[in-house]
């Protein structure tokens, strides 16, 4: 099958990029004259206008949340100037990494520490605080001091576990992989000074939940379970807290990405570095989390794969993954690989989306409703002109269908300050003229029909006021697909999905 490409940055984007790059060592001058250091950098941050020098950014469709309002101070540390002040809760200068939703409430990852919000009712647009746990406000089991590094922690993946919900949050040196449940407030089980992680992902396996980190010696696996049912217990690798800490996958790498699901009945892991020498992705099977040396290699790829998802649609299992040269996500359908015979290699591309370049690229799914969407994020500075991010809708790719890019029907305007093509999403960049100091659009998930975005000096919030699946688009044109598909009048179709 031929790869369906869904081609999302103009020419103007593109060319925009390659005109900013001229320049090395000596400030960038827009198509205006003017410095693009002068161009942006505003605070307080507010959400993206509808009407912008006459013309409607809003796609239809989609909006932002509370429009026409400043964000709290809260979920806004645009007041951060030059790198001056602590990224903490005692500051509010928060850094915000990374977002996932539980029910009525919104867990978030920032630089120094995690917090809990509701979402539940009127809070669903404008979220409100629950709790938080700072490191430097002795919120952690153990913590740094003060110093100049600002992004200890940078994911979490939240999972229900009983009454409660049990948290695991990725944190780099002298931070390490820490475990945590929240009912009212959040209670820490477990940290392991042992290792450097960056991103984590939550399984069930066997009535037991499991945390699995990328750290810097590969895959490691914790038994949050056991975790949970013990005392506070700070570890390095097992050496303190027994029956928590599992060990590493066999033979892994350096690994800064990893995702993992439950599918049908068995559980599979992506470990993916984009930053090492060698490139590899690898897609594991998991058969015994409680011993980490089970997993098997099913595919390995000597390619530049950075951040990676596993995509459930209906009864079939995609795969996703972002790469930086060129930048693009590459989707595939990997169901020969997980149906028991193991294959060879993920098979021809399904769909080729183009992305924003930058080093840190992030890949997330979620639903709202029963509609699936793909999130790609990437912490770049200084970030200008149109989106460099994307928010697609998968509905129809078991059909052969293209993913469709939901947040890209809105007009674009010229920047007054650089010159350059901006729309919805660019509006909030750093360096075009309306844009949000130190604004890195990172990760971002649905709950119910508002997505909850984690953009490093905001946090904020974007409503789906139109629910309507995908129309049957097929390579070669249409494929039963009728009138009312079109109109949304399809089940399900032309309304708000509930909240």
């Amino acid at each position: 099958m031929r790869p369906l490409i869904a081609r999302n940055l103009s020419a103007a984007r593109r060319a925009s990029l390659a005109f900013a790059m001229m320049s090395v060592g000596l400030a960038t001058v827009g198509a205006s004259g003017v410095s693009l250091a002068q161009c942006g950098d505003n605070s307080p941050a507010t959400p993206v206008p509808e009407f912008r020098d006459g013309v409607r950014l809003w796609p239809d469709g989609f909006r932002p949340g509370s429009p026409g309002q400043t964000l709290p101070l809260i979920r806004d540390s645009t007041q951060r100037v030059g790198g001056v002040g602590t990224p903490s809760a005692a500051t509010g200068f928060e850094l915000f990494k990374a977002v996932d939703a539980i029910d009525d409430r919104l867990f978030v990852a920032y630089g120094l520490g995690i917090q809990a919000w509701t979402i539940e009712g009127a809070f669903a647009e404008n979220p409100g605080l629950l709790a938080f746990r700072d490191g430097l406000g002795g919120g952690f089991l153990a913590f740094p001091g003060q110093q100049e590094v600002l992004n200890f922690i940078e994911d979490l993946d939240a999972v229900e576990h009983g009454d409660d919900v049990l948290i695991g949050v990725a944190g780099r040196q002298e931070v390490g992989t820490t475990i945590w449940s929240f009912d009212h407030n959040f209670t820490q089980h477990y940290q392991d000074l042992g290792t450097i992680s960056e991103q984590v992902r939550m399984i069930e396996q066997g009535g037991r939940h499991y945390l699995l980190a990328a750290t810097d010696g590969g895959v490691a696996v914790y038994d949050a379970t056991a975790a949970s049912l013990g005392a506070p217990c700070l570890d390095d690798r097992g050496a303190t807290c027994p029956g928590v800490y599992r060990g590493l996958f066999p033979n892994d790498v350096l690994g800064a990405y990893v995702d993992a699901i439950v599918w049908n009945g068995r559980t599979f892991v992506s470990s993916s570095d984009g930053r090492s020498f060698v490139k590899p992705l690898i897609l594991w099977e998991l058969p015994d989390a409680a011993q980490p040396a089970s997993a098997r290699q099913i595919v390995v790829g000597d390619v530049d794969a950075r951040g990676a998802a596993f995509l459930p649609l209906g009864d079939r299992l995609f795969f996703a993954y972002a790469s930086k040269n060129p930048s693009r996500v590459q989707i595939f359908d990997i169901d020969h690989c997980v149906d028991g015979d193991g294959c060879t290699d993920l098979g021809p591309v399904v769909a080729e989306l183009d992305v924003g370049d930058g080093d840190l690229q992030f890949l997330t799914f979620s639903r709202s409703g029963e509609l699936p969407f793909l999130y790609y994020g990437v912490a770049t500075n200084n970030a200008l002109g149109d989106r460099i991010e994307g928010l697609w809708q998968l509905d129809a790719l078991p059909g052969n269908g293209a993913p469709r890019e939901i947040t890209a029907g809105g007009e674009t305007y010229v920047d007054p300050c650089n010159g350059l093509v901006v729309d919805y999403w660019g509006d909030y960049y750093e360096a075009n003229d309306a844009g949000l100091r130190n604004m890195h659009p990172r990760k971002g998930a649905f709950a119910g029909r508002y997505f909850y975005r984690a953009a490093q000096s905001i946090l904020d919030v974007h409503v789906l006021t139109e629910a309507v699946p995908s129309p049957l688009i097929f390579r070669d044109g249409f494929e039963d697909a009728t009138i009312g598909a079109w109109r949304g009048e399809s089940a399900g179709a032309g309304g708000a999905v509930a909240p």
